[in-house]
This record gives structure tokens, sequence and C-alpha cells, in this order.
């Protein structure tokens, strides 16, 4: 298991285009990929969970990940989340 926390890029330029391909991404992995931020807990692979993080000002999120692939899971999920993509869109 692997639990890591990511800091954000400015939350402000972050829309839902940009989280849904955060779910997208997530569910390409067969490995179990949690996102908590205080006390919540969503699949990282729910476009519905995932978006009700976003509600607040998000800095960081700890990732939880478990199963066979987590590894190559967390690195492109991190790629991503530091990715130009993420912080243009």
């Amino acid at each position: 298991m692997l639990r890591h926390t990511i800091k954000l890029p400015d939350s402000k330029n972050n829309t839902s285009r940009s989280w849904a391909l955060l779910a997208q991404t997530a569910s390409k992995f067969k490995s179990r990929i949690l996102i908590e931020q205080d006390a919540k807990v969503v699949n990282a692979k729910s476009l519905m969970g995932v978006l009700s993080l976003t509600s607040g000002n998000l800095s960081s999120v700890t990732f939880v990940l478990n199963g066979e692939d987590e590894r190559e899971a967390y690195a492109e999920i991190s790629r991503l989340l530091s990715g130009s993509f993420f912080k243009a869109v």
C-alpha cells in the first residue's frame, strides 16, 4: 500500500474537466485508489466523488493506493497533477 500527499496547483485554475481527467486516469489501473482530504475519503475513479472534494479550496490531497499496479498509478497521477494540462485548463 502506498500513501502520498500531493500539493495541488492553484485550485482556482482547475476545472471539472481537469478533475474528470484525474478520474479517467485513475480508472485505467487495477489498484484501489482513494483520495483523502480532511475527514473525507473518496474513490479516485469516481468522477462524482472527486468533484465532491473540489467545493473547497484544496491545497493538497492524500492518495492511498493498494494493488498490483499501485506504483505505476501513483507515478501517472502525480505526473498529471504536476503537468501543464491540470494547471492550464
